[in-house]
Parts: structure tokens; C-alpha cells; sequence
């Protein structure tokens, strides 16, 4: 709001006055050059400046200098578009394009506000898509058991867990060929909330059961800790818990237990989106010696091939009602589901900017078309059509429109760059694989371009049939 004050406030008043005071050219290449110097310094900065784990700023403010850059180096695409316009043959093509070539602040802020909408919702897009592609390739890396057992309950609750016999009686089905199980508990370790969880890896090791970002490959790293058992023992660490604690692959850990402090030498750091505290995975033999604890918070179970995990699901569930029994699609489709629903919001809020930006839109080509009204009934004078001036201004409409949409799918990429490989590994301690939703981008960008147009006729249609006053164009 400040920059338009400031301009009214610095233009005499008789240019306000002369023909209904039409906007007045700005001076684009200076803004354009301002916008894309703040674009490249709110990429530079989260970028080359690096805070410790979960302090984040640098990564917002260099997104906010994106989005401030880019919207103002949009101003620059005007005059490119409107270029074409000053060779056309048709008179129309000249008539829609001039306008462009010489923009005003209504054609920058028009822009400028559409190309901001369009880039929050290509930077979002492509973060949320990222963080999808690879939490579905996590969860197909993480989890191959058939089923996922655990009892009916309040979660965590120490009377709600699986005792020895009924592992022993789930492992000991006869279309069972091996079986998980697993615990997790919270803990303090300096000062900081954690997990440390159990499972077992002389179960999982062949079945490469974890995506490995340090270490090596996940059935060397599995065997080694179980090979190593009590004597020395081993874990394995996420991602988020390797930063937040500053501990890498041979890294020695110190983990508080009932039987007191015990150490744990790191052999590898795996991807995890379960939670961004962290979490300390170790071998189930260990965990049993160390908290004397046989039950368990549950079971994934491995079947034999041929066997039905829906059969066996229904069979299990008959045989023990007291079991929550999952299978590995059940499980899947939850966690897709859960994840939808956290960022259903966020498209609801992308809708919601664009359909300003698009107002802004519409007001831009009315406020304009009054500017124009003069010219106008001119080309009325001279026998043009109403749907040729009709066109002549869903031109400049648009053009703006093309520009904003243009501008903003290159400023989302950039803040994509910016959320996806600096505010994530920052705030979160996880790493996504940056992915571009190539046609989700393509069908955004032409409902958004079909919306524009939609929005913008019926203030084209308004801005042909205006009648201008004849004593104040003769000067009466």
C-alpha cells in the first residue's frame, strides 16, 4: 500500500485532472532490476548461510525476498509481451499489446499480485509433491512386512502390549515365515525429547527393510549390530536425530536405561518421517537385556509366499479379537490418507490466493478501461465494433495475466529450491527428492490462464459499452 500512496502523493494535480488523470508509465527497468536482485539474494541467503538445527529464519526470509523479487521483476515480462504489437498487421493486435509496451502501476500490481498467488502455489506444489514422492518411496523401502499387529488400546499404554506367549503363538502360525516385533519408548537425552525403539534386525537384514542415507547398504549395517549383540553394541540413527544431536556414522551415544547410562556406537543414519524428534533403533536382544522387557508395542509379520494377507488378516483377527491387524495395503492407504489430510489445507489456502490475485485482476481492467474510455469511444467514432474493443482489452488483460502467470512459475520453482533442500533438512532434519509434478504444473497453468480469461470478459464486456462525457472530451 505504500508505493502507490507515495506515487499519488508525489503526482501534481494536473495531471490528475487532465482527461480523468490517466495513469501515467512507470518506470519498470529499475523495479525489474530491483525485483531480481532481491530474487537472487533470497536464493543466496538460506542457501550459503548455515544456522544450527531447527533455527529456520533464513530460510523464511529468503522465501519472503523471492516472492517480493519476483513479483517485481514480473514488471519487465510486460513490455517483452507487449513487443509483437508494434509490427502487427491487424490494427487490433497493436491496439491490444500498446498498452503493454509502456506499462502503468495498475498493469505491474496486477501482475505482480497474480504472479505472487501462482508462486506460492508452485512452490507449495512442488514442495508437498516432493515430501509425497518421498515419504511413498520411505514407506515402500520401510515397510514389507504382510501385517502390522498391535493391540486394541490406548497407545503406548503399558497394559496394552503384546505379551511373550502371544508373539509366540502369532510367529508360530502356519502361514507365518517370520515375524518382527518391535517397541518404541520416549526419552530425555540432553535435554532434547527422543525415541529409542527395538526391533528385530536378524529378521529385517534380509529384507532390506530401511532407506540408508549414511552408512551403506541396509542388510550390512543390520548384520553388523546383530553380529556385534551385547558385547558391543550398535544402532542405527535418523536423519533427524543425526542433526539434532550432531552424531554421524562412528559417533559414540550415551542413552539413559533402567539398568543406568549405556553406550551405543552409530554403524548407520536411515530416513525416517515418523517424527521429527529423532529416533535411536537397536537391536531387540539388546533392548530385552536392558530394560527386561518380553512384551512388545507390536508385531510385523512376514508371510510365506502364496499365503493371503487378507485371509490371514481375517483368520488372525478371528482367533485374537484383542488385536489391531493391519495389511501392509491397509497400512499404506492410511498413511496416504493421513497425509492428504494434512495438506488439504494448505490447497485450500493456494485457492483462496488466487481467486484474490484474480480480482485484482478484474479490477485492473475496469480501472483501466476507464483510463481508456476516451480512446475508446474514439474507435466507436471511427465504426469500431463493440467485440472489437471488446477484444482490444481482453488483450491487455491478457497480456497482464500471461505475465503473472509466467513470472510466478519462475519465482515457485526458485522458492520450491528454497522449501524443499534448505527449510526441510533445517527445520526437520529430513531430506526430500525434489520432484517437479510436471502436469499437475501444466493443468494449473492453463485453469489458471481459462480463469483469468473468464474473469476478466465480463469486465471487457462492461469496458466496450462505457459512454464517455462528450463536454468534458470537448472541453467544456
Amino acid at each position: 500500500a505504500w508505493v502507490p500512496a507515495r506515487r499519488a502523493a508525489h503526482t501534481p494535480p494536473i495531471p490528475l485532472l487532465k482527461r480523468g488523470g490517466e495513469s501515467q508509465p512507470i518506470p519498470w527497468q529499475p523495479l525489474a532490476l530491483l525485483g531480481l536482485s532481491l530474487l537472487l539474494a533470497g536464493f543466496a541467503l538460506p542457501t550459503a548461510l548455515r544456522l544450527p538445527p531447527g533455527v529456520a529464519w533464513h530460510a523464511y526470509l529468503g522465501s519472503g525476498l523471492i516472492l517480493v523479487g519476483g513479483s517485481l521483476a514480473t514488471t519487465a515480462l510486460l513490455p517483452v509481451l507487449g513487443r509483437p504489437g508494434r509490427n502487427a498487421a491487424h490494427w487490433i493486435w497493436r491496439l491490444r499489446l500498446r498498452p503493454l509496451q509502456r506499462p502503468t502501476g495498475r498493469h505491474a500490481f496486477a501482475a505482480a499480485a497474480l504472479s505472487v498467488a501462482v508462486g506460492m502455489a508452485v512452490g507449495v506444489g512442488i514442495m508437498v509433491r516432493s515430501f509425497e514422492h518421498t515419504l511413498d518411496t520411505w514407506i515402500r523401502a520401510s515397510q514389507r512386512a504382510d501385517l502390522y499387529i498391535s493391540p486394541l488400546g490406548a497407545t503406548g499404554a503399558s497394559s496394552h502390549r503384546l505379551s511373550s506367549d502371544l508373539q509366540l503363538a502369532l510367529a508360530g502360525d502356519p502361514a507365518v515365515a517370520a515375524a518382527d516385533p518391535f517397541e518404541q519408548v520416549s526419552m530425555i537425552l540432553n535435554g532434547r525429547a527422543t525415541f529409542l525403539g527395538s526391533h528385530d534386525f536378524e529378521v529385517l537384514a534380509p529384507r532390506g527393510a530401511f532407506l540408508m542415507s549414511r552408512g551403506g547398504i541396509p542388510q550390512d549395517v543390520l548384520n553388523a549390530i546383530h553380529t556385534a549383540g551385547l558385547a558391543a553394541p550398535g544402532a542405527m540413527v535418523s536423519e533427524s536425530f543425526a542433526q539434532h544431536f550432531h552424531v554421524d556414522v562412528g559417533s559414540n551415544l550415551e542413552v539413559p536405561t533402567p539398568q543406568g547410562p549405556r553406550s551405543l556406537r552409530i554403524h548407520g543414519v536411515f530416513q525416517d518421517y515418523g517424527n521429527e524428534h529423532g529416533s535411536i533403533l537397536i537391536d531387540r536382544p539388546v533392548f530385552k537385556a536392558w530394560y527386561q522387557e518380553e512384551r512388545a508395542t507390536g508385531m510385523a509379520l512376514f508371510l510365506k509366499h502364496g499365503e493371503s494377507a487378507s485371509a490371514a488378516a481375517r483368520r488372525l483377527a478371528k482367533a485374537h479379537p484383542g488385536l489391531k491387524i493391519q495389511t501392509r495395503a491397509e497400512n499404506r492407504e492410511r498413511a496416504h490418507t493421513l497425509f492428504q489430510q494434512t495438506f488439504g489445507i494448505t490447497y485450500a489456502l493456494e485457492l483462496i490466493a488466487l481467486t484474490v490475485a484474480l480480482l485484482g485482476l478484474v479490477q485492473a481492467v475496469l480501472s483501466l478501461a476507464m483510463a481508456r474510455r476516451g480512446e475508446l469511444w474514439t474507435l466507436r467514432a471511427l465504426g469500431a465494433k463493440e467485440r472489437e474493443i471488446t477484444r482490444i482489452l481482453m488483450g491487455e488483460g491478457l497480456g497482464m495475466a500471461l505475465a503473472g502467470l509466467l513470472g510466478g512459475l519462475v519465482l515457485g520453482g526458485v522458492m520450491a529450491r528454497i522449501l524443499v533442500h534448505e527449510l526441510q533438512p533445517q527445520k526437520f532434519g529430513w531430506s526430500l527428492r525434489f520432484t517437479v509434478p510436471w502436469t499437475a504444473l501444466a493443468g494449473l497453468s492453463l485453469l489458471s490462464f481459462l480463469a483469468a480469461a473468464l474473469a476478466i470478459l465480463p469486465a471487457t464486456r462492461w469496458g466496450a459499452r462505457l459512454r464517455v462525457d462528450r463536454e468534458a472530451e470537448e472541453g467544456a
